[in-house]
């Protein structure tokens, strides 16, 4: 398959962001100021709440944010992919998703499917690290930072992920399914 026509590849994913993400610092310190102020961390019991949003991908650039329901099942996630997907689906798309349990519902499967190969997970760390710094408080802040830096990715980094897919095929197949830099 050349690269023009990996282009009528959808690439779709979930993923949620924390209102208080629980942040890992490591603090070195000798013994004796164990307990020292400028040593401890506040944390906080409540974790916040969350929110969850789905993306699409397509090899021109364009894309799709949408804020998703807590929870997903099946259904819901249908009524996603019908409020979203198909502004980007076009008579010769195939779209790809992993392999979350709702995704491989009976009902689900009657959607179009497709290898699990996603190369829009790459952006999910890079996108969360970038709202984070914004440091929002509440779920309405989130979503508003969520989709500006979403939708401030240039063009060039989803056509560059594009481009990418023969290697990772290729590391994929080399790998025989196992693990793989991509």
């Amino acid at each position: 398959m050349n690269p023009e026509e990996w282009t009528s590849f959808i690439f779709l994913d979930e993923c949620r962001f924390q209102t208080y993400a629980h942040i890992t610092k490591l603090v070195k310190r000798s013994r004796n100021n164990r307990y020292s102020r400028k040593f401890v961390i506040e944390t906080r019991k409540y974790r916040g709440s969350s929110v969850l949003v789905w993306g699409a991908i397509k090899g021109n650039g364009s894309r799709i944010l949408v804020q998703c329901p807590q929870r997903l099942n099946s259904s819901v996630y249908q009524q996603v992919l019908d409020s979203g997907l198909f502004q980007l689906y076009g008579s010769h798309s195939v779209f790809v998703q992993d392999n979350a349990p709702f995704y491989k519902s009976r009902s689900t499967l009657n959607y179009p499917q497709s290898p699990d190969i996603n190369i829009i997970e790459n952006r999910w760390s890079i996108l969360k690290s970038k709202v984070y710094r914004r440091s929002p408080k509440f779920a309405d802040e989130f979503l508003k930072a969520i989709k500006k830096e979403y939708y401030s990715i240039d063009d060039d980094v989803f056509i560059a992920l594009y481009d990418s897919i023969p290697r990772r095929l290729k590391a994929a197949l080399q790998s025989k399914g196992g693990n793989t830099k991509y």
